[in-house]
């Protein structure tokens, strides 16, 4: 572009590299050494917002304030599928966004949302982060993203919903993708890694780059380990990185950057790439880096809630008040309780691969409805009909009605050892 005689601005949300940054006009990175931004934990989409609005002065006919307000929905969901913490700006950006996606003026968004099942009244954090960015992500990550933009500019209820079709049936595609990625990447692991490693990274042939984030997400989950998968093509290796808990993911890239070509990214989630002479080195500088973050002690997955909940207090009340604390996401959990040995009743399997629960907790005379995703299989295992569970107290809206509803994260023998902490402000 400088050839060109064209200035450039860039815009960027991630941590700059070291050394001299990339000749430019301006550079706006919240994340500068200079930045005086006092919120830099955003993502790209607010980045490109928050430029818009400083441009609103310039530019005051076609950026008017209605125009700034209605691009709030886009805010939102990025927001939620870039794994920003729902701390500081992005709470009232996000909780605004959602007011406007359920009035979009997009009709593709309108018909993405139709497509996927979601129902306008009951939109909320999780559903950007589970149903609409895998979805927009979709394209994309199988190699052509151009479906996403027309999508979302569509002015044509009739080629929206084509669109939106088209973009269902890849993210279809996606899911097959990943689930076929995810069999060989599992069996890698364990001849890459060994159990004691503090961060799992491993690195297959020709393994599809547009899935190997969502790959490395899963094995995180599953193994309760940071971890990187790479994808070896014509001798460079690019890979994802996604962390668990606190780790950062993006200080241990720094560590080893010398073994880098490239790297970005955040605390939770990275990308890089590197030469594949340099890939063993690179892996040992990392799970060293691990290791002493991590103080020689293994992470060990523990859940924790807030409060004890005695299901005389479960009410659709509670439930009500707890929902205004949202948006909930990193940083803003949702509020977590334990009910104690309650009796369990009519579970039944539900859903397309009978692989969720529904059921019934009971303590004395009182009852709550429950329901536990991927919870079916566990249950089964489970042989009693008493549990310790832990979980949210939700709004159930079905038909219009609303009901109070006990959402189970996991459960275990009743009588298990659960420990108490006092937290008290210091």
């Amino acid at each position: 572009f400088r050839a060109l005689g064209v200035r450039t601005i860039i815009l960027d949300h991630h941590l700059p590299p070291e050394g001299e940054l990339p000749p430019a006009a301006a550079i706006v990175d919240p994340w500068l050494k200079n930045s005086n931004y006092p919120f830099p934990n955003i993502c790209g989409c607010t980045l490109a917002y928050k430029f818009a609005c400083a441009l609103r002065q310039d530019f005051p006919a076609e950026l008017t304030e209605g125009f700034l307000k209605w691009q709030l929905d886009l805010v939102a969901i990025s927001t939620v599928a870039d794994m920003m913490e729902m701390r500081g700006e992005n709470r009232p950006l996000v909780h605004f966004g959602l007011q406007v996606l359920k009035k979009t003026r997009r009709p593709g968004l309108s018909a993405l949302l139709r497509l996927a099942g979601l129902k306008i009244d009951e939109l909320g954090a999780g559903s950007l982060g589970f149903s609409v960015g895998p979805r927009l992500n979709a394209a994309g990550r199988l190699g052509d993203n151009r479906p996403v933009y027309d999508l979302l500019t569509a002015t044509d209820p009739a080629e929206a919903e084509r669109l939106a079709r088209q973009i269902e049936q890849l993210n279809r595609e996606r899911q097959e993708l990943v689930e076929a990625t995810l069999l060989t990447a599992e069996a890698t692991l364990w001849r890459q890694n060994q159990a004691s490693d503090f961060i799992y990274v491993l690195c297959g042939n020709d393994w599809p780059t547009g899935v190997i984030g969502l790959v490395a997400g899963r094995l995180a989950e599953k193994y309760y380990r940071p971890v990187v998968v790479g994808s070896q093509v014509a001798g460079k290796v690019r890979a994802s990185v996604r962390s668990i808990g606190r780790y950062p993911v993006i200080d241990g890239l720094t560590a080893a950057r010398a073994r880098l070509e490239h790297f970005g990214g955040h605390r939770q989630a990275a990308g890089l790439t590197a030469d594949v002479a340099n890939w063993e080195v690179f892996t040992t500088e990392l799970k060293e880096h691990a290791r002493r973050y991590f103080a020689g002690v293994l992470p060990r997955q523990s859940l924790t809630a807030d409060d004890f909940l005695p299901l005389a207090e479960a009410s659709l009340e509670l439930a009500g008040q707890i929902s205004t604390l949202e948006p909930h996401g990193l940083g803003n959990p949702r509020p977590t309780f334990i009910v104690r040995d309650v009796q369990i009743k009519d579970a039944q399997p539900i859903g397309r691969a009978r692989n969720h629960l529904r059921l019934t907790l009971i303590e004395g005379t009182h009852r709550l409805p429950a329901i536990g995703f991927s919870l079916a299989e566990k249950f089964l295992a489970h042989k009693s009909n008493r549990a310790d569970a832990i979980g949210h107290l939700t709004e159930n809206i079905w038909n219009g009605d609303r009901s109070v509803q006990f959402q189970i994260t996991d459960f275990k023998r009743s009588g298990s050892d659960i420990t108490e902490v006092e937290i008290t402000d210091n």
